[in-house]
């Protein structure tokens, strides 16, 4: 779905946390999702303060994908 939303974080917030709270937000465990930030895949351990964020940047969030062979 197309939804937008903002939230608040804090610079030391690592996208492990961030994922965590879009958990009760999306109804997606964090396991099951990708951020992304400027066609790059965001690390968990990776902080807000580490990623150069803008005012007016979006972060995607996609659903992982697990293929079965």
């Amino acid at each position: 779905t197309n939804k937008q939303f903002k939230i608040r974080v804090k610079p030391s917030s690592t996208v492990r946390e961030i994922k965590k709270g879009l958990e009760n937000v999306e109804n997606l465990p964090a396991a099951d999702q990708k951020l992304i930030l400027n066609n790059s895949e965001l690390k968990d351990e990776q902080t807000v303060d580490s990623l150069d964020l803008q005012p007016d940047s979006i972060i995607f969030l996609c659903k992982a994908l697990l293929a079965e062979w």
